[in-house]
């Protein structure tokens, strides 16, 4: 649970409490273990990370870690709470070549002089959908001079605004005509969207394990003009319907029940009513009929209906006064 608390600024854990900052607000909250994610992706990734720090340590220099000592110093940490420093030699070497191994480069065992990117080219997304297949394509105003880097997120709602919980595709493939297809890179990762869900692409520039600013995209998906199935309108297979009943009912006598219903299979909960009277009620059992077996759409399972505790005869008709006029349906 959240709460807002008038405090300093804090952030980070204390025993139990979360403290963090949201909207120029101080808030706390409760410590809980966060969970392990064991996809593919953690995996590697976790794996990178240790394997760059052990590498540090066992396979560069004494010469090669006083270079990205001197190169980390100038090097700041993300701001938080408005306050930064300097980055070890160590966390320099693991911030560079883990973003390296993300797109498949080798690793640098020398520090790479700082880089200052131009604008991102990319510059919109586009969805379309071209023989009834959705493509994806992302527009730029002019060449890649860097290696780009595409993130992409699951389709999720219309409603959200902001950028949340994405992975990483690859690079930039190289456009066509201005407009590079990432379809391929996207499905692979989360399939075929639904029409009406948005889709998040964000691209960022690379260079020598240097990153640029993340540039985000959105982009809602639009109807499919021409649907993959044949026929027009909704597939009757989205709106299944109850099957005829197979059991065959047993015919009743004449003058017992005026009009019968066709034999359809009801519901398991919702037996057919059978209207009572006075010579059904004097031969009946109390047991009511069975339900009609089904194939698939209803348990086969027959139900039988406990017997009345205390059956009691009806009482004797009066020819005269309102139960006549029930009797005979006045």
């Amino acid at each position: 649970m959240k709460t807002h608390i008038l405090d300093c600024p804090k952030s980070g854990r204390s025993g139990d409490v979360v403290f963090f900052m949201i909207r120029n607000r101080q808030r706390e909250r409760a410590y809980v273990i966060p969970k392990t994610v064991r996809n593919a992706a953690t995996k590697r990734a976790r794996t990178v990370f240790g394997a760059l720090s052990k590498a540090y340590s066992t396979l560069l220099t004494a010469e090669q870690q006083a270079a990205w000592s001197v190169a980390a110093a100038k090097v700041l940490s993300r701001p938080r709470l408005g306050q930064c420093g300097p980055l070890t030699g160590q966390e320099h070497f693991v911030e560079i070549n883990s973003s390296r191994a993300r797109i498949d480069r080798d690793w640098l065992p020398w520090p790479p002089a700082p880089v200052v990117f131009a604008p991102n080219p990319v510059e919109a997304l586009s969805l379309r959908y071209v023989d009834g297949r959705l493509r994806l394509g992302l527009k730029l105003s002019g060449p890649a001079v860097d290696d780009i880097m595409v993130f992409a997120q699951a389709p999720c709602s219309p409603g959200r605004k902001k950028w949340r919980h994405g992975t990483c595709l690859g690079l930039l493939p190289v456009p066509q005509n201005g407009i590079s297809d990432i379809t391929e890179m996207y499905l692979e990762a989360f399939g075929e969207p639904e029409p009406g869900r948005k889709v998040f692409i964000r691209t960022r520039q690379q260079r020598d394990g240097w990153e640029g600013q993340s540039k985000d995209l959105s982009e809602l998906v639009p109807v499919n003009p021409l649907p993959a199935h044949s026929g027009a309108g909704v597939s009757p297979a989205h709106f299944p319907l109850p099957k005829p009943c197979r059991t065959q009912v047993a015919a009743l006598p004449v003058g017992r029940l005026s009009i019968l219903s066709p034999p359809v299979c009801m519901p398991r909960r919702h037996p057919m009513p059978v209207p009572c009277t006075r010579e059904r009620h004097a031969t009946s059992t109390g047991v009511l009929p069975v339900q009609c077996p089904s194939d698939a759409d209803y348990p086969s399972r027959r139900r039988k209906v406990a017997p009345l505790r205390w059956p009691r005869p009806l009482p004797e008709r009066r020819r005269t006064g309102h139960w006549r006029e029930l009797w005979h349906g006045g």
